[in-house]
């Protein structure tokens, strides 16, 4: 499926409804500030069902031209011909709304059978659509990973449902089993037992992070990519504020090893490297998915120098082959 229409409206400064078509491969949205580019962004990026959104935007319709294997899916369930223009461009379009947040409505499909056409296409959509369309991944600027964390903390917010976006990357590090098995713990000595194991499961998905760096680095020598080591440690913290004892603090460490062969948090690395080891954690995990990707970026790379720049963009011709919607306001990039 391909995503070449979008249409938003009443959404922060959207307040009448844009329509705009969206090219095979990159679009850019270039504009002054306040002009709506991360607005649209955020808006398609809400575009997913049954994920609670505080501030959801009144309608986003999207349009999808369906491809040959879309509608030999559909044909294998429903039969040879029952879609009406396979021969021609087939599209179908999605519309959601704030007011049923968890329903999507489905239009525009060319369905030729003896039945409810409505009934019909919703069918369609629920056994042959919904599972094929493109995951949205939006990420901008400021949605780093950071190099300390409680713990605690975290396990608090995604129990009150008010996750923060940076938490969201944490949480690819440190799923729920892992944050479990760490908070069983009080002390530094109960930990010490079982941290071996611990390190070596979140170990591992950084050093996949890191592969993907790694590889890209050597085809891109004496550019801003560089060889860096990252690695995790868990650290339990006595309460600095009363009530002492009272408030539990389990931490996590990340740390860099640098070009200098010197050891930083994480948060004292270059902003160009913290944005793109954050880019890589949540793309690698859409890698093991069997799905579509379209990425919005908001402001991509805007840490790295031109050239380094440019190495993003070669990245993403070379290693995701996805879709790109962008917002840039940097004149290099664009």
């Amino acid at each position: 499926m391909k995503l070449n229409k979008a249409r938003i409206g009443g959404f922060k400064s959207i307040k009448e409804p844009i329509e705009f078509d969206i090219d095979d491969q990159i679009t850019c949205l270039v504009g002054k500030n306040q002009s709506g580019k991360t607005a649209i962004l955020e808006a398609l990026s809400q575009f997913t069902i049954n994920t609670q959104i505080y501030n959801p935007a009144e309608t986003i319709e999207l349009t999808y031209t369906l491809e040959e294997e879309d509608l030999n899916a559909i044909e294998k369930e429903y039969g040879n011909g029952c879609i009406k223009s396979k021969d021609t461009d087939s599209s179908i379009t999605l519309i959601k709304e704030s007011k049923e947040p968890n329903v999507i409505k489905v239009s525009d499909l060319n369905v030729d059978m003896d039945a409810d056409k409505d009934e019909v296409v919703k069918t369609i959509y629920q056994n042959c659509i919904s599972s094929r369309l493109p995951i949205f991944l939006y990420t901008d600027f400021y949605y780093e990973i950071q190099g300390k964390e409680n713990l605690h903390f975290l396990y608090q917010r995604k129990r009150n449902h008010s996750l923060q976006p940076k938490d969201k990357l944490l949480n690819l590090l440190v799923d729920d089993d892992t944050l479990t098995k760490i908070l069983s713990h009080q002390s530094n000595e109960t930990l010490m037992q079982e941290k071996p194991s611990i390190i070596e499961v979140v170990q591992n998905k950084i050093d996949e992070v890191m592969e993907l760096w790694s590889g890209y680095e050597k085809e891109h020598a004496g550019t801003e990519i560089e060889e860096r080591q990252v690695d995790v440690d868990f650290v339990y913290e006595p309460p600095t504020q009363a009530p002492y004892g009272s408030s539990p603090n389990m931490f996590i460490y990340l740390r860099v090893k640098n070009t200098d062969n010197n050891w930083v948090l994480f948060d004292h690395e270059s902003h160009g490297f913290r944005w793109f080891f954050s880019f890589l954690l949540e793309y690698k995990e859409l890698l093991q998915r069997d799905s579509n990707v379209i990425l919005l970026l908001d402001e991509p790379a805007l840490p790295l120098h031109g050239t380094a720049q440019a190495d993003v963009l070669k990245f993403f011709e070379t290693y995701t082959g996805a879709k790109i919607k962008s917002s840039i306001q940097h004149t290099h990039l664009l």
